[in-house]
């Protein structure tokens, strides 16, 4: 297997405006955690960052030891060492007809074959509804979210991931970005939610208005892109339960089925203490947390 760094720790920076209740509720989780931060005033953010303007901006959060994971190299490498273990990975897809009456004793796959097990654990991110739209219906809804790369200067390096950190705005709207990573770009994207979105009909196409209010949005917080041509955009989903609270239980009319779902925007990088408490409630038949379970849906 080819050595590649998952996680870049660039350290990542908080702007907090003059409505700061979600950075001030971050400061005891965060001390909580053990993670290391620094708050610093709109001067010290400036004095360090210069490239970014600060109208708006009244302190801020930085984290220096944490930074952002390179997910599609992440994903493959847990693969890779999935199947040096033994385990065995298809590519298949699934008939969904009958999947909510009852105890599974059979998982059918087009083409005829199928799947025999004890237990199935369902993970389909924004497809997981449509699988199971008697028991989860519009409990989780997808929603499409616009994703942008633009080039930086030539030869400015002040927007490269050795000068910027990772960063976070909720001044209006829940702007992020990430410095440009392996030449791909400086991204940036909205993480306010999108419009309803089919994940199996869809076009991965942007809107023209979510570019233009990036565009805006860029020009605004860092003047010096203003002009920045755009490299590559991407449509993400997210798969949103209206507490933005996982989805982790059986399913009711058929014990042997587990659904796990409702990322809501921040599933990869729960991913693995989530896979652990997953395993554990399956193979020891456990029950998930009420948090977790789908009563929730019901109140």
């Amino acid at each position: 297997m080819k050595s590649c760094q998952l996680f870049h720790p660039i350290g990542v920076l908080w702007l907090a405006a003059a409505d700061d209740q979600f950075e001030r509720g971050s400061l005891p989780m965060l001390r909580e955690a053990g993670i290391r931060y620094a708050e610093l005033s709109a001067q010290e953010i400036g004095q360090r960052w210069p490239q970014i303007s600060l109208d708006g901006v009244q302190w801020g959060i930085h984290e220096p030891e944490s930074g952002f994971l390179k997910t599609r190299a992440s994903c493959q490498m847990v693969l890779e060492g999935f199947l040096r273990e033994g385990g065995e990975y298809k590519q298949a897809a699934v008939v969904a007809q009958g999947l909510e009456d009852g105890k599974l004793k059979g998982l059918p796959l087009f083409g005829g074959s199928k799947l025999v097990a004890d237990r199935y654990v369902f993970a389909c991110g924004p497809w997981l509804s449509k699988l199971f739209p008697k028991t989860i219906g519009d409990f989780i809804r997808p929603t499409k979210q616009d994703v942008f790369f633009f080039g930086t200067p030539a030869g400015d390096d002040r927007f490269s991931e050795r000068n910027l950190p990772v960063w976070a705005d909720q001044r209006d709207r829940f702007m992020y970005g990430i410095p440009g990573n392996e030449g791909r770009g400086f991204k940036i994207a909205d993480d306010t939610r999108g419009a309803d979105f089919d994940p199996t009909t869809g076009e991965r196409v942007v809107d023209a208005e979510s570019l233009k209010a990036i565009r805006d949005y860029l020009g605004f917080r860092f003047p010096a892109l203003k002009n920045a041509p755009l490299l590559e955009s991407r449509v993400c989903q997210y798969e949103n339960t209206p507490d933005d609270h996982f989805l982790v239980d059986r399913h009711p009319a058929a014990e042997n089925i587990w659904l796990v779902g409702g990322g809501s925007g921040h599933g990869f990088k729960h991913g693995p203490a989530l896979g652990e408490m997953v395993a554990e409630l399956v193979m020891a038949d456990k029950d998930p947390d009420p948090l977790f379970r789908l009563a929730r849906a019901k109140k």
